[in-house]
């Protein structure tokens, strides 16, 4: 009998060299089985909750304005012609994150670089499916090879909707994670939490333990409440030898 990460394997398989738009009675099957396991442990915001969404801002006479965005254009732009980790082409999701500093490295800025942070609020109570807190840690990973089948399965989702690609690469390896999200959205979840790959902080701080990223299937399920402009003081980079 196939583990659940074996299934997940052969569930991306047939959406990248089979079939994508009439999935087969076995990736059906474990569709469903990701619901049980999404609903052991639902992460649900309250209303007023608060999340945070960056966009750089726009030249001005050929300077950099410094004059934060208004609540519109903070709020995703319809029919943009793009696609993300969430959502599918042209259709619009509301990507944010957990603190300003994740939300501002999300976007990518250089040293100096105006960017507005949207402050939004959660106005429904949101049901949200976890991929963070069920995702265990390496370290408990390695120690405890006999842990059950769906921690393995949970680790390797968390691992797909984190992991940075290179544009070429999207395309092809965001079908399974928006097809697992658009399956939630119909399963009548209102969104996704997933780790950032950025560790951030504000020149005051220390910064999150773990940095989130939310993608929201309604982009009115969160109402803008102000906006102020953020910039890099400066960046650093980790790196390593390939091993």
């Amino acid at each position: 009998m196939k583990s659940l990460v074996e299934k997940y394997s052969d569930f991306v398989d047939e959406l990248k060299f089979s079939r994508r738009y009439f999935l087969s009675d076995s990736s059906k099957d474990f569709l469903s089985s990701l619901k049980e396991l999404a609903e052991k442990n639902p992460f649900s915001l309250k209303q007023g909750d608060v999340l945070y969404r960056a966009r750089k801002n726009d030249y001005k006479e050929h300077k950099p304005s410094f004059e934060p965005r208004s609540a519109k254009e903070m709020k995703p732009i319809p029919n943009m012609k793009a696609e993300g980790r969430a959502n599918p082409y042209n259709i619009t999701m509301m990507y944010l994150a957990s603190s300003e500093e994740t939300a501002i490295a999300e976007v990518r800025p250089d040293v100096g670089f105006p960017v507005t942070v949207g402050e939004f609020k959660d106005v429904k109570g949101l049901r949200l499916v976890d991929f963070v807190s069920l995702r265990p840690s390496y370290a408990a990973y390695f120690r405890h090879p006999d842990v059950d089948d769906d921690v393995y399965l949970w680790l390797a989702l968390s691992n797909d909707y984190s992991r940075p690609l290179f544009k070429e690469e999207q395309q092809i390896n965001y079908l399974q994670t928006q097809v697992i999200a658009e399956y939630f959205k119909d399963q009548g979840f209102d969104g996704l939490i997933y780790q950032s790959q950025f560790k951030a902080q504000k020149a005051s701080s220390k910064g999150e333990d773990i940095a989130k990223n939310f993608v929201i299937f309604d982009v009115n399920a969160v109402e803008h409440v102000r906006s102020e402009v953020w910039k890099i003081r400066e960046q650093s980079v980790l790196v390593a030898k390939h091993a």
